[in-house]
């Protein structure tokens, strides 16, 4: 365990689990900066301004990149539907805050709320579910990129 002021979940796979999650966003989001910038012909797009946009901001450019160049319009749809998932439960992610609440798996689980103001656990599933779906975002990525 890290030693922190701050008081840490006790279970250090919840924080595996946050920190693996929070990579494979950061993974396969630096593959959407990539596809935007290997289909920019203009020159319109840099890496250094690009890793400095949000997530959500970058929809514009994504979207021109990966419907112009995806082998389908259903692979295209695919990505950019999932991409957009994948932002709104990162968010609730960074935009969680710990608390004293347990479970069966941990204590000090972060909680988050959606638009509608309705609060939930960032716990174990929430985590295993977001990693899963990054796994299936790598694998239409590798598809986008003919892999």
């Amino acid at each position: 365990m890290i030693k922190t002021r701050i008081p840490l979940p006790e279970n250090d796979e919840y924080l595996k689990l946050l920190g693996v999650a929070l990579y494979m966003f950061n993974y396969n989001n630096s593959s959407i900066i990539e596809a935007i910038l290997s289909n920019d012909t203009n020159g319109n797009h840099n890496w250094y301004d690009l890793i400095d946009v949000t997530s959500g901001k970058m929809r514009q450019p994504a979207e021109k990149a990966i419907i112009q160049n995806a082998n389908s319009k259903e692979l295209a749809k695919q990505i950019l539907t999932m991409h957009e998932e994948l932002i709104r439960m990162r968010n609730r992610i960074i935009h969680s805050y710990p608390t004293g609440v347990s479970d069966e798996y941990s204590s000090g689980l972060l909680y988050t709320k959606d638009k509608e103001h309705n609060q939930y656990v960032v716990g174990k599933e929430y985590l295993e579910d977001f990693i899963k779906k990054n796994d299936e975002f790598a694998e239409l990525l590798s598809k986008f990129r003919g892999h």
